[in-house]
């Protein structure tokens, strides 16, 4: 008998410690903050200030040495021209090199052709046109992914963090104000990075508190700006090539937490 009161005490004993133990997460759980999740975004149009141009030249002949010299020929001159017209030599740089053999209908090898991509950094845009009549000039018969580009654009992408930072606390601050709290500290920051896709999300947020939550769903266009592009398989031309360079467009959002009060 002393022995079965003695289990059931030990039994209402453990009891009582769990529930002891367990009652600091209730606790914590009822005194956990409501939050509120917010999306801020921000974007700027940015005028290039660089483009790169690939010049290439494909020559075929009966052996690959002569290919190679008649292709390192004509490249030589679209070299020297670029010096000239004033891109410096750290401004040039050979995209791609290749030799290989031609082959006649019963797959026997009747030539070689060497394929030769010289990609140059123009800063001044009012060169562009210049550079492709006289890489033509030279013979080049390959100009192809004139492509614009920001070298600012880690600068710029900085300050549009910041900025959506900015927006996106406006937007809690006033999701507080709404439902009688006050802003808090912020509980995460994740920023999505959506530059260099030059893609933007549509806005939204959502507001959250304990054992409740309101949500709020604002949708705006989606922005989407395209890289220029030109290609060009080169054709005689008399008149000066029309290239612009337009602008892009940058963008960054991100998803903010804070605590409400």
């Amino acid at each position: 008998m002393t022995s079965k009161y003695l289990k059931t005490a030990l039994l209402c004993a453990c009891l009582s410690t769990s529930l002891i133990c367990a009652a600091p997460s209730y606790a914590d759980a009822a005194n956990e903050l409501p939050t509120v999740s917010v999306s801020g975004y921000a974007e700027e149009k940015v005028a290039p200030d660089t483009a790169y141009i690939t010049v290439g030249m494909s020559t075929t002949a009966a052996t690959a040495k002569e290919a190679r010299m008649q292709n390192d020929t004509i490249m030589n001159r679209v070299q020297h021209s670029a010096l000239s017209l004033g891109i410096a030599q750290k401004d040039m740089k050979t995209k791609n090199f290749t030799v290989y053999p031609t082959y006649d209908k019963n797959q026997k090898i009747n030539g070689y052709s060497v394929s030769n991509d010289l990609e140059l950094k123009v800063t001044d845009f009012t060169l562009i046109s210049k550079l492709i009549a006289k890489a033509m000039q030279d013979g080049a018969n390959d100009i192809s992914g004139v492509h614009f580009t920001t070298e600012k654009a880690d600068m710029v992408r900085s300050n549009l963090i910041k900025t959506a930072i900015y927006n996106g606390k406006q937007t809690a601050q006033a999701a507080a104000e709404a439902t009688g709290h006050r802003l808090g500290d912020v509980k995460s920051i994740t920023i999505n990075g959506n530059s260099p896709s030059y893609t933007a999300a549509a806005n939204m947020f959502s507001l959250r508190a304990a054992k409740k939550s309101i949500t709020i769903n604002g949708n705006s266009p989606s922005y989407k700006a395209t890289v220029d592009m030109f290609s060009l398989r080169a054709a005689k031309m008399e008149t000066s090539t029309p290239i612009e360079p337009g602008t892009n467009t940058l963008s960054e959002s991100v998803e903010v937490v804070y605590y409400l009060q």
